[in-house]
């Protein structure tokens, strides 16, 4: 349902306060990624296959009041992991092996670019906040089937 407001609905609706905003957006993303390490001096690389923002927000302070919700909804506990190697699973506790794909639960910043020809956002920070295994959670038929598992 569109609300009035000064954008005629072009905007984003938070989640936690009902607010109509539009930058900067606040958001938390399911990403299916994993993890390029180098044998070189090079930082490692994050290659996502497919991400769905879950939740909009327009402050930290909104995203931080409704976080335990969508932890509850998803059944996942904040764990804030690393990059890698492996990481622990935030539904099972077992290992999630960050160099092949797997779910993960990301925090955005992104400063929203809704005067462009073409709508586009730069992203401020990113947070990854649970990793999630593939026995806990399967890898989507849609995103492996995409996948070059030759590569």
């Amino acid at each position: 349902m569109k609300k009035d407001n000064e954008w005629n609905g072009e905007c984003f609706y938070c989640d936690s306060c009902g607010k109509a905003f539009r930058s900067p957006l606040y958001d938390v993303t399911k990403e299916y990624e994993y993890t390029i390490f180098y044998d070189t001096p090079r930082i490692p690389e994050v290659e996502i296959m497919g991400a769905e923002v879950i939740a909009k927000y327009c402050s930290i302070t909104c995203r931080q009041k409704h976080r335990n919700q969508i932890l509850k909804r998803e059944k996942i506990h904040a764990t804030f992991p690393d990059i890698g190697p492996t990481e622990t699973c935030s539904r099972c506790h077992g290992p999630v092996l960050m160099t092949s794909f797997h779910l993960a639960f990301v925090e955005m910043d992104t400063e929203q670019n809704w005067g462009q020809p073409i709508f586009g956002a730069n992203v401020i920070s990113s947070q990854v906040i649970s990793v999630v295994c593939t026995k806990c959670e399967p890898i989507p038929f849609k995103i492996a089937r995409a996948i070059d598992w030759d590569s």
